[in-house]
């Protein structure tokens, strides 16, 4: 099994010492075809074998070709990226073995021009200036922090892949992405493919490359692709599903024989990203809520263990499972005033007050309010009717699925007991979620040491089949019902009986 970056030690014959041709053929004879020789390297050739009798030669995976960037012995690495509208995470990787030798994360500069992935997608035609370096910049500062905790240097970082939303795809490339939420929403480019780290301003090895895993489309990214490639459902006979949730949501359904995948807008809200105290899974903020029965109270845990600042994705889930559950909501997520202490919040409407100003490190109220349950109630809605509209389609049922895999922070912090309570996602045996962590650096990182992954990529990519939400009437069938906690037909949300 060939890794995307190999390293061979040459030796020719005499009389032929820095003949490229004889240097190629060896290679062949070694399973490398098709070798590209950059002039950087057409340089140091002879100056490298008469000092040594031998090169070591490293070779990274091209477009269909071998790519000799370095004779000059290093040990080369390579580093994933999971390149997310919202944080960028990278991972150090030993390309031989797959070993992760270290991981980080850095918040995506691009969320000081917008935390909303939509306007730096309408203003990349005009504002790439300024959507671009910013972003090239803090992915270098992220490799080099990598590689000098690792004691390593980024000049022996012979590869990059980066798997990403299409959108943040192409803003990567620098590539105006305004195409991609206007019908017929087409991205400019499916398939990067490879490109010198020169060409992008990445500072690895001087002829290192880069590569960005494919898109299926505007909603599709190579992020999903990366998160169905770590899950193999793509190799299983039974059926399976994936849930992955970030700017958006995105379903994929299927085994070895079909792919279908659609996407929603479910995203923002389970990142807190459209509720007024909101806000991201980082210190201080509310992670999980219970309710005391006893002193008829809300309870809460904050990531860190600290004064709370804000409330993340999986306590918004929590909190409105337990206000529902015992009665401080009803189901279209209006107050009941006789459960709840309501407060007027003005022009935020009425509101009831998770955590107080006293207690908060805020020094303020952390509330929820009708408004904010408006929206989580739309998302989850969008979530739960998306899972039934692709199952519809295949005429299939919630229990003919055998696994279901949650990605990122969705698989590893929500309680999907709670999920189901409120009605995002449907009644299923707890067994069947497989929490899959960040597959999209996963995949990144996995497709490093076994070069036939490549090919398994694009076997995805060719065979998922998108459904456009927008346009499908079984999911316009399907939404109203899910507007409503956990739904108007009750019966779904019933307990499985063994």
């Amino acid at each position: 099994m060939k890794s995307m970056v190999e390293k061979i030690r040459l030796s020719p014959e005499p009389g032929g010492m820095a003949d490229a041709g004889k240097i190629r053929n060896i290679l062949a004879a070694a399973g490398f075809e098709r070798v590209n020789i950059p002039l950087r390297t057409l340089r140091a050739l002879p100056v490298r074998l008469k000092r040594q009798g031998y090169i070591d030669a490293v070779l990274v995976a091209g477009n269909d070709e071998w790519r000799l960037v370095d004779i000059s012995g290093i040990a080369p690495l390579a580093v994933a990226v999971d390149l997310g509208s919202t944080n960028i995470v990278g991972a150090l990787v030993n390309p031989s073995d797959g070993e992760v030798l270290g991981e980080k994360s850095v918040v995506n500069p691009q969320t000081n021009f917008s935390e909303d992935i939509l306007d730096r997608i309408l203003y990349s035609d005009t504002k790439m200036h300024e959507l671009h370096p910013p972003l090239i910049n803090s992915i270098n500062a992220l490799v080099e922090s990598l590689c000098a905790d690792a004691g390593s240097s980024p000049a022996d970082v012979a590869l990059m892949t980066v798997a990403g939303n299409t959108a943040m795809g192409h803003l990567f490339l620098g590539i105006e992405a305004t195409s991609l939420p206007v019908m017929p929403n087409n991205p400019v480019v499916h398939d990067p493919g490879f490109f010198t780290a020169g060409e992008l301003g990445i500072r690895i090895h001087d002829e290192g490359m880069v590569y960005l895993l494919p898109n299926v489309g505007a909603f599709v990214g190579g992020d999903v692709v990366a998160d169905i490639l770590v899950s193999g459902m793509h190799r299983s006979e039974a059926v399976r599903m994936l849930i992955d949730v970030g700017t958006n949501v995105e379903i994929a359904v299927g085994n070895a024989d079909f792919l279908l995948v659609g996407a929603g807008a479910a995203g923002p809200a389970l990142e807190g990203g459209i509720v007024g105290h909101g806000g991201r899974a980082t210190l201080g903020a509310i992670e999980r809520v219970g309710f005391n029965k006893l002193a008829a109270t809300l309870e809460y845990s904050t990531v860190g263990g600290g004064r709370p600042t804000r409330i993340c994705g999986s306590g918004l889930i929590d909190l409105m499972a337990v206000m529902f559950e015992n009665g401080l909501i009803d189901g279209k997520g209006r107050f009941n005033p006789e459960r709840a202490a309501v407060i007027d919040r003005g022009d935020d409407g009425p509101a009831v007050v998770i955590a107080p100003a006293s207690g908060s490190a805020t020094g303020q109220d952390i509330v929820i309010t009708e408004k904010d349950l408006d929206n989580l109630i739309t998302s989850k809605a969008g979530m739960y009717a998306l899972i039934h509209t692709l199952t519809g389609h295949l005429g299939i049922g919630i229990d003919d699925i055998e696994t279901i895999y949650v990605c990122g922070a969705f698989g590893s912090y929500i309680d999907p007991r709670s999920a189901m309570a409120i009605g995002m996602l449907p009644v299923i045996q707890i067994d069947k979620f497989r929490p899959l962590g960040n597959s999209s650096l996963k995949g990144a990182a996995a497709i490093i040491s076994d070069v036939s992954l490549l090919a398994e990529l694009h076997g995805i990519t060719g065979r998922v089949t998108y459904i456009d939400i927008n346009t499908d009437p079984l999911f316009m069938r399907e939404l109203p019902g899910a507007l409503f906690i956990p739904h108007t037909d009750v019966e779904r949300f019933e307990p499985k009986r063994p």
